[in-house]
């Protein structure tokens, strides 16, 4: 689906918990695109699931199977960025808030919701599921990180790039940027398009 969009491959990295996928895209693709190519990794292992069930597996294999291919499914579905149920909850505050303040609000989330993992993840003491949970937190502890790298990325792509939305937003200040939208901002009773906004933010920096 990434490469349907355009978009380039930067590398896999295979994790205990499942496979991610990089792609070298821009922080300003649609999220109309984002979401179909993060919606795929779920939808074909499903799908590679009932191929092995139906024709290839059978018996105490398929039992070990169907436990393998949920636990990775319904772990990798956790909305704890960057499993693909964070990433989903990620893309759903961004199409309802600014963009700074969606990448606020996934990371205190997905730390809420990974310390209440760590809780099940302790009654009774799995040291599967611990382990795993710490890998988890190194890996939201990097990405939380980069926010600031990723909300300047953002703003730097809106000004060196052409991008055209159809939903429009009269806003007054730079963190109040949404993706997926173009700003007309209001500053003392004076109106700038964004890019002429973007001019003098990135002067002053």
């Amino acid at each position: 689906m990434g490469y349907f969009w355009g978009w380039k491959l930067d590398k896999i990295v295979f994790y205990p918990y499942g496979g991610c996928t990089y792609f070298n895209t821009q922080v300003n693709v649609p999220l109309s695109q984002e979401l179909s190519v993060l919606i795929m990794g779920p939808l074909f292992q499903i799908l590679f699931y009932f191929l092995l069930s139906s024709f290839f597996i059978h018996g105490q294999d398929l039992v070990l199977l169907k436990s393998y291919h949920y636990g990775i499914l319904f772990f990798n579905l956790l909305p704890i960025y960057p499993l693909d149920g964070g990433r989903l909850m990620a893309l759903f505050f961004a199409f309802f808030l600014p963009y700074r303040r969606s990448l606020s609000i996934t990371f205190l989330l997905s730390y809420l919701i990974l310390f209440g993992y760590f809780f099940f993840a302790f009654v009774p003491l799995n040291l599967s599921l611990f382990f795993m949970g710490m890998l988890l937190l190194s890996k939201l502890f990097i990405e939380q990180r980069k926010s600031t790298f990723y909300y300047h990325r953002f703003l730097m792509e809106r000004y060196l790039n052409p991008f055209f939305y159809k939903r429009h937003k009269t806003i007054s200040k730079i963190d109040d940027m949404y993706r997926d939208r173009m700003h007309l901002f209001k500053k003392n009773a004076t109106y700038y398009t964004e890019k002429a906004f973007l001019k003098q933010y990135f002067n002053r920096k």
